[in-house]
C-alpha cells in the first residue's frame, strides 16, 4: 500500500511538472494587423524601394520580470502562390543599410521589465514575384524571429528567442 501511493505521488509529480504553464517572454504587435502590398517602386529620401513591398510598424513588449536584450530581427517573407522565399536581417545597434530595410529608429539594446517598446516603423521590399504575371494580386506569409537573451547587454541570464507570424492582404 505504501509503495502504491509512493508510486502515485510521484507520477502525479510528474505530471505537474510535465504540465506546468509557460508563459510568453514577448508579446509583439503589427499594424495593421494585416498590411496591403503595393506593387510600384516607391522614392523616400533618396532611397528607392521596389515593388513589391510593405509597410507595417512592429511593437514588442517585454513580459518578463527582468531586463531582456535584442540582438536582432529577422524577417522571412514568403509568396503564397510561388513559396518563394527572401530573408531581411536587422541587426540591433548597426547602420541598417541593407537592400529592402528600412527602419526610422533602431529598436533598443535593451526592454525594460514589463514595458512596452513603441512602435518602429519598417519596410521591406523587393518581395518575390511570380515571373511574366501581369496584374496579379500577391499574398504574403511574414515570420518575424526575435533573437536576443534574458538580461542586460553586459550580464545575459539566458537565451531568449521568440517567433510571430502575420499575414498580408491579398
Amino acid at each position: 500500500m505504501k509503495k502504491s501511493l509512493a508510486m502515485l505521488l510521484t507520477i502525479v509529480s510528474f505530471s505537474l511538472v510535465s504540465c506546468g504553464e509557460s508563459k510568453q517572454l514577448l508579446k509583439m504587435q503589427v499594424s495593421p494587423i494585416s498590411p496591403f502590398v503595393l506593387d510600384q517602386d516607391f522614392t523616400e529620401d533618396k532611397k528607392v524601394y521596389k515593388a513589391n513591398w510593405i509597410s507595417f510598424k512592429f511593437q514588442i513588449k517585454n513580459e518578463h520580470s527582468q531586463k531582456i536584450t535584442i540582438a536582432g530581427l529577422r524577417f522571412t517573407v514568403t509568396n503564397n502562390s510561388s513559396k518563394a522565399e527572401k530573408v531581411f536581417n536587422i541587426g540591433v545597434g548597426q547602420i541598417l543599410t541593407e537592400e529592402g530595410i528600412k527602419v526610422k529608429e533602431i529598436f533598443p539594446n535593451e526592454l525594460l521589465a514589463k514595458s512596452n517598446e513603441e512602435a518602429r516603423e519598417i519596410y521591406l521590399d523587393g518581395l518575390p514575384k511570380e515571373e511574366n504575371v501581369q496584374n496579379a494580386n500577391y499574398s504574403y506569409s511574414v515570420k518575424v524571429e526575435v533573437r536576443g537573451w534574458i538580461g542586460t547587454t553586459t550580464e545575459p541570464v539566458g537565451r531568449l528567442s521568440a517567433t510571430y507570424f502575420f499575414n498580408t492582404l491579398q
